[in-house]
């Protein structure tokens, strides 16, 4: 819009010399109404496009030589539509007769009413003022080039000087710019602008007054006055005492009326193009603030440097005064006090950011930053914050919200990542936050340092301290693929897990020390993509704390009670169940966190169990199994002495929120009656075989004492019988 804006103002300066020109040939020669054809003519000739004057041309003779047109039409090309590229109403130009003959002008104010002038851009991106410039060229190139003038004899007349500018008084424009491909159209009007004499050396005064109104702006209208001073051999100027009041009204603008103005000095060099504003005094809906402006304009590009400070304000009691309505924030202070201070330079270099302070209430926050490109982004940054509790500046949490919110409203996201961007992101830098507070949770210490380079974006690492504890982390995007694939690494160390729940969650499920590693991979465009397709892997270790929420000994109790069909036992103290340590692994597939071997340790309990929780749904499905240990009384409570070595089942089952828990005793019990028969009746059976075997042994010894009597009995009576027979054979021979 710059390079249009450039090209219009030279064809208005153009037209109107022309006009000049016109004007002091008419007066000088001839009556001008009868070469009003032949100035159509030219006009066309040098244009391409047709010159209408309506009306008569009206000359004035003494002390001044003056005309004045009526009404004037510059024909558009066709293609643009039948409204004229520029006219006016009504033109009056002169000057001064006796001047004249010393070879001098001194010019009349020059009065242009009722221009009109339209700048358009067609579909293509073609201008409608491109084919006069385009004209105009030919038609110079058509011409010969004039004979060098001929340097004045000695003696001869003087060259013709300019003595004086009587000034210019615009009245009742109106000034379009319209772009049809991008559907926008911008008018002024009515634009009306005083210049005063001019006098060398001496400060002009000048005045104007518009209003702008266009697509998808308010209605602006301003108001300007100044004094130009101009030195036309140095080509520098200064507009001194500046005043600049604007007044926005409409939409999109929340309030019925927002007022700008703008006071100070602003200087200018033509030859080197360079323009300074030293110090501007700005104040927009009553807020001040002081600026320093210096931008110098070289053949390609912007050179640039600027300093802002906006001292503290109430951005509560402005947007009261815009009509703004701010979200309900959990602090009704917050907002009470914003301060700005920034100094920066821009160039072919790109943006540096050399200072950068804001004030935020009771938080500061500096910055530095060099920015090599915007498209991609790419440089180097440096931010700290002293302190900041983000909670404040949240809405307040309801009942009915904390009910009403499911994993999908509280976790799914629909906003997509902006892969273009991330994939060209060139940026390095470093962040710190002294003390930080959000969603609860206190942290103190933290910093993180950004890399980011061939559609990798790298947090690593990044560190903070947090109830009694540390932690530290890396995560990564890496958008070189179709899909984002994201991976975090996190370490948790000593930890207090109480006071952290109760922060983050005003409830407690775990307390006692605890050391968390965590390590997952997702991919996707939101987060509900994310938390669908993370996969990863974890441990946990909890040191001398408790489970919240369950008493396991109390469970058990009112259990066994309803088993033998007595009174429920009594409540218990504490819905807790004390341990020495807490620990497990964890697997991650696609949304559900699966442990396959939690392990609680406790005076009173061995625990072990497996499950699954669904962290989309955020429900549980696990079992554990208590073992009791050889202590008679158990956790604040009566003796589950008869309990001892039975494993017993605990399901736990729902939402996070309120799981539900259920003990089947009397299955346990039975089992374990079942294991006891059965260890009896392999007792007695053991007894029955070794009580057989016993008495086979003993018969078996019976037998062998037996056979070995008998053996010895016989071998007695043969001996006897021997003897005998012997003794009788004896007495028959004698």
């Amino acid at each position: 819009m710059a390079r249009a804006l450039k090209w219009i103002l030279g064809i208005v300066l153009a037209l109107i010399l022309l006009v000049v020109i016109a004007v002091i040939a008419i007066i000088v020669l001839v009556d001008p109404n009868d070469y009003r054809d032949d100035i159509a003519r030219i006009v066309e000739q040098q244009t391409g496009r047709e010159l209408t004057i309506e009306g008569d041309l009206k000359l004035t003779f003494f002390p001044w030589l003056g005309l004045e047109t009526g009404a004037m039409r510059l024909a558009d090309d066709a293609a643009f539509g039948d409204q004229p590229f520029a006219a006016v109403d009504r033109v009056r130009f002169a000057v001064k007769l006796l001047p004249l003959l010393s070879r001098e002008i001194e010019l009349d104010r020059i009065v242009v009413e009722g221009l009109e002038l339209r700048a358009i851009l067609n579909e293509e991106g073609v201008g409608n003022w491109e084919s006069l410039v385009a004209a105009g060229d030919d038609a110079d190139a058509a011409e010969e080039a004039p004979a060098e003038p001929e340097q004045p004899q000695d003696g001869g007349a003087p060259p013709i000087a300019l003595a004086a500018l009587g000034g210019l008084e615009l009245r009742d424009a109106y000034v379009l710019y319209e772009d049809r491909a991008a559907g926008a159209r911008y008018e002024v009007a009515p634009l009306n602008l005083e210049i005063a004499a001019f006098e060398l050396g001496q400060a002009i005064p000048v005045e104007g007054d518009w209003v702008v109104t266009g697509t998808d702006l308010p209605r602006l209208a301003g108001e300007i006055s100044s004094r130009l001073r101009f030195d036309p051999e140095a080509q520098q100027f200064a507009l001194e005492d500046l005043a600049l009041n604007l007044l926005g009204s409409g939409e999109p603008l929340p309030a019925e009326e927002l007022p700008i103005t703008l006071a100070g000095t602003i200087h200018g060099d033509l030859q080197t193009s360079r323009f300074s504003a030293p110090e501007l005094q700005l104040r927009i809906a009553g807020v001040p603030a002081t600026a320093s402006v210096d931008v110098q304009l070289p053949e390609e590009g912007v050179e640039a440097q600027a300093q802002l400070d906006l001292p503290a304000f109430n951005a509560r009691e402005l947007a009261q005064r815009l009509n703004i309505e701010l979200p309900e924030m959990a602090d009704p202070t917050a907002l009470t006090r914003v301060a700005l201070q920034t100094a920066l330079q821009y160039g072919s270099n790109g943006l540096r950011l050399h200072t950068l302070r804001v004030g935020l209430d009771d938080t500061t926050l500096e910055a530095q930053a060099a920015i090599g490109d915007f498209d991609p982004v790419q440089g180097e940054f440096q931010v700290a914050i002293d302190a900041i509790n983000v909670d404040r500046y949240l809405p307040p949490e309801t009942e009915e919200e904390v009910e009403a919110a499911t994993p999908a409203t509280a976790t799914a996201a629909a906003t997509e990542l902006p892969l273009d961007t991330l994939r060209g992101l060139a940026l390095n830098g470093t962040a710190s936050i002294g003390e930080l507070q959000v969603a609860g949770m206190k942290l103190t210490d933290i910093s993180a340092q950004l890399e980011s380079g061939n559609g990798v974006i790298r947090l690593n690492p990044i560190v903070a301290n947090l109830y009694e504890g540390s932690y530290r982390g890396e995560s990564q995007i890496d958008v070189r693929g179709e899909q984002p694939v994201i991976s975090v690494n996190e370490t948790l160390s000593g930890i207090q897990a109480g006071p952290l729940q109760q922060d983050m969650m005003e409830k407690v499920y775990v307390t006692g020390a605890a050391d968390i590693t965590f390590r997952a991979t997702m991919q996707g465009m939101t987060v509900d993509d994310w938390l669908q397709s993370a996969v990863g892997e974890g441990a946990f270790r909890f040191r001398d704390g408790a489970v919240n929420g369950i008493n396991i000994a109390a469970e058990i109790r009112k259990a066994q009670a309803r088993l033998k069909k007595q009174e429920p036992a009594q409540a218990a103290d504490t819905l807790e169940t004390d341990f020495a340590a807490l620990s497990g692994t964890l697997a991650l597939d696609k949304g559900v966190a699966r442990n396959p071997d939690l392990l609680v340790e406790s005076p009173l309990f061995r625990i072990t169990g497996k499950g699954e929780a669904n962290v989309l749904e955020q429900t549980l499905d696990y079992l554990v199994t208590v073992n009791l240990v050889q202590t008679l009384t158990g956790q604040g409570g009566e003796s589950l002495e008869e309990l001892n070595r039975i494993p017993i089942p605990v399901r736990i089952t729902g939402s996070f929120a309120e799981p539900d828990i259920s003990i089947d005793l009397a299955e346990a019990i039975r089992q374990s009656q079942g294991k006891r028969i059965e260890e009896a009746k392999q007792k007695l059976e053991a007894e029955r075989r070794e009580a057989e075997e016993r008495v086979q042994r003993e018969l078996e010894e019976e037998r062998q004492k037996l056979q070995e009597r008998i053996q010895r009995e016989r071998q007695e009576l043969d001996e006897r019988v021997k003897e005998q027979l012997g003794d009788k054979l004896k007495g028959l021979f004698n």
